[in-house]
């Protein structure tokens, strides 16, 4: 048995480490499990994915500023693919309080080269690339609100380059709209899409 077998039989060491750590430490721990091994929390204990999405949606949490926590998008892929459904929902309604509080209603609320412009571009653009990584149809139905909230969003280019990748990612893996759950999701989420570009 190795030390990442013993680990992952539980969720103590990680509470410990929620504890312990700072924020830029348990971001270093949180990314070096997925490091070790990709698809860690595919065979993880439940006890262990649950302390170890609980510590991501910390390091999500709307109380921390939008540029701190940037890097810990990197790791919604990798989370996105747990079996646990409930665990899943946790994370993203944390993705979808932060959309909602952090980011701007109108896109150019802020003007082009300030500090916070510059946030909000980097920390949509890292959503973004989580997205069509992740190929996840929640994760899309989580960002309509963000990404269709105006007609001409002042990042509609790369928004748009995002959303072709996430469809292309989904023509590669070859969904079955008849026998694959994940296909209709997929569908849900982008009649939500046109839905609410109608609204705006």
């Amino acid at each position: 048995m190795t030390f990442l077998d013993i680990v992952t039989r539980s969720g103590g060491y990680l509470a410990v480490l929620r504890k312990g750590l700072g924020y830029t430490a348990r971001l270093n721990v949180w990314t070096s499990f997925f490091k070790l091994e990709r698809n860690i929390l595919r065979r993880a204990s439940m006890d262990f994915v649950k302390s170890y999405c609980q510590g991501y949606v910390d390091l999500i949490n709307r109380s921390e500023p939008l540029v701190t926590k940037t890097d810990a998008f990197v790791l919604l892929p990798n989370i996105l693919v747990c079996d646990h459904a409930d665990v899943i929902e946790s994370v993203l309604a944390e993705v979808s309080a932060m959309v909602i509080n952090q980011f701007p209603v109108s896109s150019r609320e802020y003007e082009k080269g300030t500090v916070q412009f510059t946030e909000f571009i980097t920390a949509l653009d890292k959503i973004l690339e989580a997205l069509y990584t992740s190929k996840s149809p929640a994760l899309l139905m989580t960002l309509v609100p963000a990404i269709c909230r105006e007609p001409d969003h002042i990042h509609e280019a790369n928004i748009s380059a995002a959303l072709a990748k996430y469809v292309v990612g989904h023509m590669v893996t070859g969904l079955t709209i008849a026998t694959d759950d994940n296909a209709k999701k997929l569908l849900d989420a982008i009649s939500k899409l046109f839905q609410m570009s109608k609204v705006c």
